[in-house]
Formats: structure tokens, C-alpha cells, sequence
């Protein structure tokens, strides 16, 4: 099978795209790809001719796609909301700035890039919420950070079931 005038592309990139020694080690690694295309080819019919290469020509990386982000309503303070425990990560942490945060939540069926509950140590020193476990909490208060919505919640009192008996 012989595929004559088609395009092939071949991606090539530095480690570090910062670093100016892997720059120049990309570079040099294109200029012998080309060199191995252009003088031995490519493929079992290089004798008979084929599978040699030609027309160089350096494409630019295309940009990466327009990150859209999910329109959030912002609920209302004091409000009820029911969410899923996530595990807590340092770095999750430290992007929302919280240090005594015990337990942070998903928020319906949204990214938690665009929208995060954050549940105080001081309102849930008395439960917690195993990740993937579904919790109702009321609303505090809501921020903005960066382009994520970070809702604060108070965790919700335990219905006694005693109660519900009498």
C-alpha cells in the first residue's frame, strides 16, 4: 500500500517548554528526524523508492481549547443544600486558602473548579462525611475565588429520631 502526496505529522516537544537547554535539545531532535525521513525513509519499500520524506515545513501547537465554565446558581444564605464529600487534597486547600477546613463537598452534578462547599472545623467537629457520602448543609455565606464559587456551610442538626416517634 503506497500513499503518495500525504501529509504526516510529527509532534516534537521540549521537557520543559521553559527550559532553554530542552529547547535547543527539540530542536536538534527535529533536525535529525528530518535527516532520518529525508535521507533512509520510513517503511519496507524505502529500496523500491518509497517512504521518503520531503517538504518540511514547522506547524504551530495548536491553542488549547476555550475552558468553558458551568453557569452556577449561587444558593441562597441559609438555604439547605444536599452534596457529596470529597477527599480533602493540601493543594485543593491551599488554592481555596483554608487551613482548618475538616471537610470539602461537590456541589450537584458541578466541577469543583467552578463550585466548591468548604464545611468549617468548628461546624463539623461533631460529624463527618466519608467521600462519596451525600450530607444536606445550609449556607453561610458564598465567595468568589478566581473562577471558582466557594460556598461556606454550617452542617445541618441531626433529626432525632426520638422525636419523630411521640
Amino acid at each position: 500500500l503506497t500513499v503518495p502526496e500525504s501529509t504526516f505529522a510529527f509532534a516534537v516537544a521540549p521537557r520543559n517548554p521553559h527550559d532553554k537547554t530542552h529547547q535547543a535539545h527539540a530542536k536538534k531532535v527535529i533536525k535529525w528526524l528530518e535527516q532520518a525521513l529525508n535521507d533512509q525513509g520510513a517503511g519496507g519499500k524505502t529500496s523500491a523508492g518509497y517512504g521518503y520524506f520531503r517538504d518540511f515545513k514547522e506547524i504551530e501547537k495548536p491553542k488549547p481549547p476555550e475552558i468553558i465554565r458551568s453557569n452556577v446558581k449561587s444558593p441562597n444564605i441559609g438555604q439547605t443544600i444536599t452534596c457529596t464529600a470529597i477527599e480533602n487534597t493540601s493543594d485543593l486547600l491551599r488554592q481555596l486558602r483554608e487551613t482548618e477546613t475538616t471537610q470539602l463537598f461537590k456541589y450537584m452534578e458541578h466541577n469543583i473548579r467552578d463550585v466548591i462547599i468548604v464545611l468549617k472545623q468548628e461546624d463539623s467537629a461533631e460529624r463527618s462525611w466519608p467521600p462519596k457520602q451525600s450530607a444536606n448543609l445550609q449556607v453561610l455565606r458564598t465567595e468568589q475565588i478566581g473562577a471558582r464559587l466557594v460556598i461556606y456551610c454550617k452542617a445541618t442538626p441531626k433529626k432525632d429520631k426520638e422525636k419523630k416517634k411521640k
